[in-house]
């Protein structure tokens, strides 16, 4: 157990056990971004992942961390109650706003986090045990999502915070 500053001297499991403790895992194979008809790559979230997780996300407010210009955004859509995005690039977020989307101008490793219901993430591993910690030192509740890559195959993992 490690102490994660949640400011009220509780423990938390440490990442390895948190993540091996996933109430629920999804893999699947990345598209052939080369044959998409849309302007997505490779370091966007595949549209099957707003699929596999509807269930978990339907009715609820959720957070998009690392939103890029929404094109996740548009997939969650379909499924949650609203949309919530953070991006620190402001060219993606005018893109994003475009569409229509609330999204908010800032490093989400740096900022307090809004309330949600469900927080995403498609990122690389360091960012995403950051933004845990985070969301406990911040005492959020509900699921945290996060989704990689690794070669052709990706992943997500939902976990209780």
């Amino acid at each position: 157990m490690i102490d994660l500053g949640c400011g009220n001297g509780q423990k938390k499991d440490s990442k390895i056990d948190l993540f091996n403790k996933a109430i629920i895992k999804f893999r699947g194979i990345l598209p052939n971004f080369s044959d998409r008809k849309d302007i997505r790559d490779e370091s966007c979230s595949p549209l099957e992942i707003a699929e596999r997780i509807k269930g978990l996300i339907q009715g609820k407010v959720v957070c998009d961390l690392g939103c890029r210009n929404g094109h996740f955004m548009q997939d969650l859509q379909r499924y949650a109650k609203e949309v919530i995005g953070i991006e620190k690039r402001k060219c993606f977020c005018k893109i994003a706003r475009k569409k229509g989307f609330k999204v908010i101008h800032k490093n989400y490793l740096k900022t307090d986090l809004p309330s949600a219901d469900v927080y995403y993430i498609w990122s690389v591993e360091e960012k995403m045990d950051k933004v845990l910690a985070r969301l406990w030192a911040q005492n959020k509740k509900g699921k945290y999502i996060k989704g990689s890559k690794t070669g052709e195959r990706w992943e997500i993992e939902v976990v209780d915070i």
